[in-house]
């Protein structure tokens, strides 16, 4: 499963919408098949716990609840993540603090619990790995022939000093 579709959809300003439309019809139906497969396989709805009823007494129901339970027994109940899926992109106000996206997963995952534990893998991830070879090269000039044998606690501090200082 690509990353970037996933990332894509937990934008709840874009969604599906790019999807639909950068691809044909039937890829983009493939593809949000896919992401929605994978999203309910990897974050499966957690049950409500059920309190344990004392087996000493018996229990009885009105007829009411007894009625209520058949039917939302019967009834297929939505995941959130088809529930997110399925509506349409929201317009969100605060756009232009650097976090938003953060804190509207923050605020909604009561809402949406699944994707927000989605939202909470994927979207720290970096769009690029750019900065991850930059890293491994800063890394390897700092480590010369007489440097080779640095505690990866030192080097971790140097790397992180070097950074400070060329932020400065």
């Amino acid at each position: 499963m690509n990353v970037y579709y996933i990332a894509i959809i937990l934008d709840p300003q874009v969604k599906c919408e790019l999807l639909n439309q950068e691809l044909d019809e039937d890829g983009a139906k493939e593809i949000k098949q896919q992401i929605r497969d994978f999203l309910h396989q990897h974050y499966p709805r957690d049950p409500k716990p059920e309190l344990a009823l004392p087996t000493t007494q018996p229990v009885f129901k009105s007829i009411g609840s007894r009625l209520l339970e058949k039917i939302h027994s019967n009834s297929r109940q939505v995941s959130d993540i088809d529930q997110y899926l399925d509506t349409p992109p929201i317009n969100v106000s605060n756009v232009s603090k650097d976090n938003w996206l953060f804190e509207w997963w923050n605020t909604h995952q009561g809402e949406y619990p699944q994707m927000a534990c989605a939202a909470r893998d994927f979207l720290p991830l970096p769009a690029s790995e750019v900065v991850c070879e930059r890293l491994f090269s800063t890394g390897r000039d700092m480590l010369g022939l007489r440097r080779h044998r640095l505690n990866g606690e030192t080097m971790r501090l140097l790397m992180l000093l070097k950074n400070l200082y060329d932020n400065e």
